[in-house]
């Protein structure tokens, strides 16, 4: 299980951008398999790790949603609050 740390906000929409589509991927493997004595840079690499990580943008939404958790409550508790006491 990945833990994330939650002092990061805005890490999640980053990385959302950053998930390597398919192709991005395949072209990866490709010039590996082209060069393999030639390391990844640490773009590639990290864009290889980022491809290894099962369920990786569902799992960025839910931290984001866990981040955004307690202050949309209270949004949204105030206005019932409101709301009932009018």
């Amino acid at each position: 299980m990945l833990l994330f740390d939650t002092s990061v906000t805005h890490l999640q929409k980053i990385l959302t951008t950053m998930i390597p589509s398919a192709e991005e991927k395949q072209m990866i493997i490709e010039a590996q398999q082209a060069s393999p004595d030639i390391p990844l840079g640490n773009a590639e690499a990290l864009l290889m790790t980022m491809a290894s990580i099962s369920e990786l943008e569902a799992r960025l939404q839910l931290w984001s949603f866990k981040l955004d958790y307690d202050q949309n409550e209270k949004v949204c508790m105030g206005k019932v609050w409101s709301e009932n006491h009018m």
